[in-house]
């Protein structure tokens, strides 16, 4: 709440720093710092910090100095400068302890831990992370205890340890509640978000991130409120939420670009370039996803985005290009190209040849891999639709957790798309019920996102995507539109299984 209050009344703390004598700037400087750091400008803090730690010196106050030098240690790191901010945040520490300031102490073993993590250095990060939690606990202040807690729980996330993080993690919500500090709150629900979206847990990763959002508006913390927005962004993509992770990509993409964060505007382009690409919007896909690809030049995420950026290319029409693109790309590369194959066998039946495309892939360990996948069928059955039958036999696991066409062999799973598998169970319960008219806009809402607030607008996006994606998933023609709503065909047998 502070902090909300300091953005506020940002203009009058500006004016008071440069009335201010030395030493009450160089403490104003670290709240504006603060300040800066949650609502922006970035470029800002760097020049505001480099005052704050002269001035320190100037004063000769080793407490005053080691702040400042974890602020600038901080700012480096934004800017990816990890050698600069290793060399202030030694400093720091050892005027920490000429001061016997145990809190800074804390907060550059968080500090280095961060930069240890950065850097791939997983014995640096546990190590750092032990040590803040043992100054948070002799400092006696719970807010550092929190902060410990909540870094080592993102390191058992890393090993891939979900259970544990999840408990650490949730033990440092708890204590966090206690103290009642907004920010600390929202920290844990964001740290929680991020474990839970690796874990594949996306229901909950989309509820802590909300959570994450809503109190990171309310304090003007504007950084983490973007950052957020690309946490629910992806797990409503991977849910197949394709309009509601469209939203958040496109509030993140906003924010970051008003704050200039580099980082965070690739990924926000990246996730909407999937998304589109999922849409079947070929051409936005491509657009997103090359910029992406080449803002993230050299990481493991641009390859990934360049080999969705090839399919997207193939499915334009551009199969030399494609190749290219592939070429640039990781592992999936391999799986995608059977979009090239899906665009070669369109041309070829525009021209009246025969098409096989019964041999395409369509196993993937992973989850993106399945996805992939069954978008590749999809486009498939549009060039090599299959024989027509008069009545289709639909099986529906109890609670809509998957379904399955007669003749296609597996089915589509649905147990992490919340709102797939609310939709699906609400037309189910309808075709089971003869009497009741097709299901209408507000139902389907209430379905699929239940007791969600949202725009009329973007309602309207989210029933169209999501109706769509059920089709493209297989149902197709089978499910309907109507003057009054949605509805399975007549022909469709739905046994539930």
């Amino acid at each position: 709440a502070c902090t909300a209050h300091l953005v506020v009344d940002l203009p009058n703390l500006e004016a008071a720093l440069e009335r201010a004598d030395d030493e009450a700037a160089a403490r104003l400087g670290l709240v504006l710092h603060v300040a800066y750091q949650r609502r922006g400008p970035f470029s800002r803090q760097s020049e505001l910090v480099a005052r704050v730690r002269a001035l320190a010196e100037t004063l000769c106050d080793d407490r005053l100095l080691a702040r400042a030098e974890l602020a600038a240690a901080r700012v480096a790191r934004w800017s990816q400068e990890l050698d600069a901010s290793e060399r202030a945040l030694a400093r720091a520490m050892d005027a920490a302890r000429r001061s016997g300031d145990v809190e800074t102490e804390a907060g550059c073993a968080r500090n280095l831990a961060a930069n240890a993590f950065r850097a791939g250095d997983a014995e640096g990060f546990e190590r750092h992370l032990r040590h803040a939690l043992e100054a948070a606990r002799r400092s006696g202040r719970p807010s550092d205890e929190v902060n410990a807690l909540n870094g080592l729980g993102w390191l058992h996330a890393d090993r891939g340890e979900t259970d544990e993080a999840r408990r650490t993690l949730e033990s440092a919500l708890e204590l966090a509640t206690r103290t009642r500090i907004p920010g600390l709150i929202a920290l844990c629900h964001g740290s929680l978000s991020a474990t839970m979206l690796r874990a594949e847990r996306f229901e909950a990763a989309e509820r802590h991130a909300t959570a994450a959002i809503e109190a990171y508006e309310s304090l003007g913390y504007l950084r983490q409120w973007a950052l957020e927005h690309l946490v629910r962004a992806e797990a409503r993509l991977w849910a197949d939420d394709l309009a509601g992770a469209h939203e958040d990509a496109d509030a993140a993409l906003e924010r970051a670009r008003f704050l200039g964060l580099k980082a965070p505007l690739a990924r926000a382009l990246g996730i909407r370039g999937k998304v589109a690409f999922f849409e079947q919007d070929f051409g936005a896909a491509r657009d997103a996803l090359e910029r992406a690809a080449s803002q993230l030049a050299g990481s493991p995420e641009a390859a990934r985005l360049w080999s969705y950026a090839g399919a997207a290319r193939a499915m334009m029409g551009h199969p030399e290009a494609a190749e290219e693109a592939f070429a640039r790309g990781d592992a999936l590369a391999g799986l995608l190209r059977g979009f090239a194959r899906v665009a070669a066998a369109k041309a070829a039946a525009a021209r009246g040849e025969p098409v096989d495309l019964s041999d395409l892939p369509s196993a993937g360990e992973g989850l993106e891999e399945r996805r992939a996948l069954e978008l590749l069928a999809s486009v498939a059955r549009a060039v090599a639709p299959g024989r027509e039958v008069s009545q289709v036999r639909m099986e529906v696991a109890d609670g809509a957790g998957w379904f399955r066409l007669e003749g296609e062999g597996e089915g589509v799973d649905l147990t992490r798309r919340r709102a797939l598998r609310g939709i699906l169970r609400a037309l189910v319960d309808h075709k089971t019920d003869p009497s009741r008219a097709p299901l209408g806009l507000d139902e389907v809402l209430e379905a699929g996102w239940p007791g969600e607030k949202m725009s009329p607008e973007s309602g309207a996006r989210r029933v169209y995507v999501t109706i769509n994606r059920l089709r493209k998933l297989g149902l197709g023609e089978l499910l309907l539109t109507t003057g009054d709503g949605y509805a399975l065909a007549p022909r469709v047998d739905v046994v539930r299984v």
